[in-house]
Parts: C-alpha cells; sequence; structure tokens
C-alpha cells in the first residue's frame, strides 16, 4: 500500500520534509523544538509540523507509511536510541521503511561552546553504525541495507552512516 503518512522525525525547518513532498509523498514534519516547527510552518505554510520528541511521536500506533531520521539523531544519547526506535517502531506500519542518517563514530560525544559564532550549549552524539543499525533491529526492524563512508565535504568532521530499514510485520 503506497497510500498514507511518512513522517521526518527531527525535521528542523523542513527543508527535508519539502524535498520528499516534491517528490510525492504524503508528509509531516516533527522537531524537538517548538521554535523549529514555528519556523518549518512559516517557510512551509502548505506542510504540518509539530513539535514532539522523537521518542514519545503524537500519532496512533502503526499509521505511518514511513519514516526519516535524517540527521536528527545526534542530540540523542546512545543509551536513548532503544527507546527512540521503539517508539519508530510503533508508529510505523509493518513493511514501512525507515531511513535514518547521521554522523557515526565509535560512541564520541562531542561538547559544543559555540556556533556559527554565538554561544551555545550543544551535546552531539556520535553513534556506532554496528550499535545503531543493533538498536533498529533489537526494535523491530530488519535492516535493507547499510552505507558508511568518510567525511568527503569541506564542512563534514566524520563519517556519515545512512541505514535503511523496514519494519517487520507484527
Amino acid at each position: 500500500d503506497r497510500s498514507g503518512i511518512v513522517a521526518e522525525v527531527g525535521c528542523g525547518t523542513g527543508r527535508v520534509t519539502t524535498h520528499l513532498r516534491d517528490a510525492g509523498l504524503q508528509m509531516i514534519g516533527f522537531d524537538l523544538s517548538p521554535l523549529m516547527a514555528v519556523a518549518a510552518r512559516a517557510a512551509h505554510s502548505d506542510l504540518p509540523f509539530a513539535a514532539a520528541h522523537a521518542a514519545a511521536l503524537p500519532v496512533r500506533s502503526a499509521v505511518l507509511r514511513g519514516l526519516v531520521a535524517w540527521y536528527s539523531i545526534i542530540n540523542t544519547p546512545t543509551t536513548s536510541l532503544p527507546s527512540t526506535f521503539s517508539e519508530f517502531a510503533r508508529v510505523t506500519r509493518p513493511g514501512a521503511p525507515v531511513l535514518l542518517a547521521f554522523q557515526s563514530g565509535e560512541g564520541q560525544v562531542v561538547e559544543r561552546t559555540t556556533s556559527y559564532g554565538l554561544p551555545v550549549t550543544l551535546t552531539y552524539y556520535r553513534h556506532s553504525a554496528e550499535a545503531t543499525a543493533d538498536a533498529l533491529i533489537a526494535a523491530g526492524f530488519s535492516l535493507y541495507a547499510s552505507v558508511t563512508r568518510a567525511a568527503a565535504l569541506p564542512f563534514e568532521s566524520t563519517t556519515q552512516t545512512v541505514l535503511l530499514a523496514h519494519r517487520n510485520e507484527l
């Protein structure tokens, strides 16, 4: 069944949500930051955006046709990945794809005090590709593909991993 909503979790200003809508998907975007959800709605008033925690999405069980988390687990501690992925499993239909992209490493934690020249307090988590895949599998997904590549672009400082999985049948 190709009908239904796909969610982008950690949508930020809605750039990827909009791209996927333009590719023909029915989309909704969620971001932890209420201000980011407001910014996304202001930039893309024709799409629904809401503030929500990745581990507590405001949708019924097994309703989403798919889920994308494009570089949005960077602020999720490694110990919280199992509960986050269990929530992804709860909200997706059996067979639904989940696409996850993230800066990878062996459990590094990066503390930032500035960003774009402004003072901030940010903690970034670089998750192990293998451990993240294992957590997806443990949550009820089957891994379809995994790609890890070295930092390649001038602004990248770490390896990048993309995981594609499908929700197991209930």
